[in-house]
């Protein structure tokens, strides 16, 4: 199953992923703020309803991402995606012909977060995951270049349609995009190597005895989601990256804001925005060739202090030049601890059950996408300052960076 027999079907795979990541994140995520100004605009609706539902969506993903996952280990990725497919389609359909708010609320909580969880990151990291040992690191950088590539690129064309035609018509922007691009990548999909008969990495089954080739293979160790929580590193990793999580989603959220109270235009926030999105993206490369040398828990452990540095720049910057150090050093570090916090659960635990254990400690990192824009927001609002609430994402950041550094690797 090659469309060239001389590229190893898992590098489409990782294609795949990119373009789930893309469409998840950018249509998913990032374009709901896109839609939020509009859709507020035309209907009357406030803000804080429409985030509500969106928060609400994110909420659900505590029940959905674990069936996920488990689904994901006994059936592979196809029916999961093409259930995801049709089910942005059709909320896209549904709310381009409602302008009622419990309608729009039961719909997009329903079909549309439903729907990207399907896509989301639970089946594109865990299928690349079984596809790649020992090249793990490269197929990863790949396929979640997709979510900088997605948050950068994706909310241009919705903003224009909505811009010229209507919150409406950038609903039906975003299902038809999924229906296509959505289908092609599930078309694409794979279960793993074996179930098509190959073997991770692209290896010769011929080969194996006689070689150095089954390196990664006969060494690889499978634990289950049960077996796994057994270990001390589970539970290091996950305080670990929840937390880190907490931070990461409250400076997403907010960072625009902290810079606009700093001094700086909306439009000049938005380009420092897309500048740091644009460093995560080709950093994630030069990590992926750092993890050859260094082991992926010293590699994470290093993003997240790296993440820490960064916003205690941002906390001291009083020029914009330290602004555009924090997007530097910032950026930097954010782009390796998506791929790496993905990578670090195959690494420990191994591919066969990598989809029940991360659509798990997935709906923890469910909660810290909600809990740290509110934390952020209820500091502010108490202090009035952004100094508190991301001195303490600073603190996260630095607690996640050992528990990540202490996280040893279980063995049998």
């Amino acid at each position: 199953m090659n469309f060239h027999k001389n590229i190893f079907y898992g590098w489409y795979v990782a294609f795949a992923a990119f373009l789930l990541g893309s469409l998840s994140y950018g249509f998913g995520v990032v374009s709901f703020g896109v839609f939020l100004g509009a859709m507020t605009t035309s209907l009357g609706w406030s803000s804080g309803l429409l985030s509500g539902i969106y928060v609400a969506g994110r909420l659900l993903g505590l029940l959905v991402n674990p069936i996920v996952g488990f689904t994901l280990d006994k059936h592979g990725p196809k029916k999961i995606i093409f259930l995801g497919v049709a089910l942005v389609f059709l909320g896209s359909i549904f709310i381009f012909y409602t302008t009622n708010f419990w309608f729009f609320f039961i719909i997009y909580s329903l079909f549309i977060s439903v729907g990207f969880i399907c896509l989301g990151h639970t089946v594109s990291d865990s299928t690349v995951s079984k596809w790649f040992i020992t090249k793990r690191n490269r197929a990863m950088a790949i396929s979640t270049m997709g979510l900088s590539f997605g948050g950068i690129i994706i909310p241009i064309p919705v903003s224009l349609v909505i811009e010229q035609y209507g919150w409406q018509s950038g609903w039906l922007v975003v299902g038809v995009s999924v229906l296509i691009l959505g289908s092609f990548a599930g078309f694409i999909m794979y279960k793993d190597p074996e179930s098509i008969g190959l073997l991770p990495d692209g290896k010769n089954a011929n080969s194996l005895k006689n070689t150095q080739d089954n390196r990664g293979i006969s060494e690889e160790i499978n634990f289950s989601l049960t077996d796994s929580a057994k270990h001390r590193a589970f539970w290091y990793i996950s305080i670990g990256t929840t937390l880190a999580g907490t931070a990461i989603n409250g400076v997403n959220i907010h960072l625009i804001s902290y810079l606009y109270h700093f001094g700086l235009t909306l439009s000049q926030s938005a380009i420092l925005l897309s500048s740091l999105y644009f460093i995560s993206t080709i950093a994630k490369p030069m990590w992926a060739v750092i993890n050859e040398k260094l082991p992926t828990r010293y590699c994470l452990s290093l993003c997240y202090l790296g993440g820490g540095i960064g916003l205690l720049l941002l906390l001291i910057a009083n020029t914009v030049a330290g602004i555009i150090l924090f997007a530097f050093v910032y950026g930097l570090t954010r782009g390796a601890q998506s791929f790496m916090s993905a990578l670090i659960w195959p690494d420990y635990f191994g591919r066969e059950h990598i989809g029940s254990i991360r659509g798990t400690v997935t709906s923890m990192g469910i909660i810290a996408s909600a809990g740290g824009p509110l934390l952020a927001g209820v500091l502010f609002d108490v202090f009035g300052s952004y100094n508190i609430p991301f001195l303490v994402f600073v603190i996260f950041f630095f607690i996640s960076s050992f528990f990540i550094f202490i996280a040893k690797k279980p063995t049998i």
